[in-house]
């Protein structure tokens, strides 16, 4: 199995992500992140028309180690997206977050930190639904709706202008100085509703 036609990775490290069956996408977290001035590392990015109103995917797997996360992305860029992710922020729980980042700058208030009801499951959908520059993030296990985290966010710079790419991505990243090996799964990825295949003759 390979990566279906189009999708691009950032800072690929071959010996952390594999396919082993179709439209599953199996990563072990890596060293990178896209928060401010942070490399990314093994970002998958699926190109997607600047039009697009919504986003889901489907990740197995929970944080482990301080500062080491994984989600799913709407944007230009590592500087210019919105995230929903799972979180682990330094101490020793998870949450889940949304992160707001505008030319590299996600502070005064851009990411917001929330621990769930169903923190613990280790199979959660994320969702990321826009209008114009605002977007909101939703979560859900299987059997429940969707919830809403946070706020709904304004973002004006993570649009492309002119021939830029809009992306759909995701990735799982941890701090460079963690020891860290937890593994993930990506699947189910849909843009307006629509499944998108993440592996070739699928």
């Amino acid at each position: 199995q390979e990566l279906a036609k189009g999708i691009i990775i950032q800072g690929e490290n071959k010996e952390r992500w594999n396919i082993e069956e179709e439209n599953r996408i199996h990563v072990k977290s890596t060293k990178g992140g896209t928060f401010k001035e942070q490399i990314p590392a093994n970002w998958f990015k699926v190109p997607v028309d600047s039009n697009t109103t919504e986003v889901s995917l489907k990740i197995e797997g929970k944080t482990a180690v301080e500062w080491e996360d994984v989600g799913l992305y709407l944007g230009k860029d590592a500087d210019n997206y919105v995230a929903i992710q799972r979180k682990h922020r330094g101490g020793t729980e998870e949450n889940l977050g949304m992160v707001n980042e505008m030319n590299g700058d996600a502070n005064n208030g851009r990411e917001q930190l929330k621990k769930v009801e169903d923190q613990d499951v280790e199979e959660m959908y994320f969702k990321l639904s826009r209008e114009g520059n605002n977007v909101t993030s939703y979560y859900k296990v299987e059997g429940k709706d969707w919830t809403k985290l946070g706020e709904t966010v304004e973002n004006t710079t993570f649009i492309p202008e002119g021939d830029g790419q809009f992306y759909v991505a995701f990735g799982a990243m941890m701090d460079k100085n963690a020891d860290g090996n937890t593994s993930y799964t990506f699947s189910e990825l849909t843009v307006d509703g629509k499944k998108v295949p993440l592996t070739k003759d699928s």
